[in-house]
């Protein structure tokens, strides 16, 4: 079996084990957070790709410093890698799994632009109200846009829903240009 096969094995398994545990988006997070500490910290992305440090030191390093960080499931992915020596395939397994989230009929990842971060209370809000229209779990986050006067744009998979206040003036100019 080639490398590219089981690399798309693995993460076909680890969706497979998130979505009967109900933690598909969650488990995403937790890999996003894994993958952001591989790109952004040296030292971790080193020890990661190293050969020089022994397996079973490796993990239990791994064990320790990722253990506020993940569940059981990502911790069982990361000692399958050490042991298998594909640990340097993990990024390529993440946005494997990523891949298949994404096509998860059940939920749905949104990004919210807001022209200022949103409260919890606020985003929980949302949040419910786009679970009831789209009838999907929603998994939503903020991002602050300054260029917005007001209201919000959402990115909802490959769709952008724009209700800012500068397009609704824009449609209302329209509308009153034809009238």
């Amino acid at each position: 079996m080639s490398l590219q096969r089981n690399l798309r094995q693995y993460a076909l398994s680890l969706y497979s084990a998130a979505a009967e545990a109900g933690q598909v988006r969650e488990t995403e997070r937790r890999l996003d957070a894994i993958l952001k500490m591989y790109k952004a910290i040296p030292a971790f992305k080193q020890l990661l790709l190293t050969k020089r440090v022994d397996p079973e030191v490796k993990l239990k390093i791994l064990k320790t410093v990722l253990a506020s960080y993940v569940s059981a499931l990502e911790t069982d992915l990361i000692t399958v890698l050490v042991k298998e020596g594909l640990l340097d395939k993990l990024a390529v397994i993440i946005k494997g799994y990523k891949r298949l989230a994404d096509a998860d009929p059940s939920s749905v990842n949104v990004t919210i632009f807001m022209s200022q971060e949103s409260d919890k209370e606020s985003l929980a809000d949302i949040t419910k109200r786009l679970e009831k229209i789209l009838n999907k779990q929603v998994f939503a986050k903020t991002v602050e846009d300054k260029t917005l006067i007001g209201g919000a744009k959402f990115r909802i998979g490959n769709t952008i829903v724009d209700g800012s206040i500068e397009r609704r003036l824009e449609k209302l100019r329209e509308s009153l240009i034809r009238a």
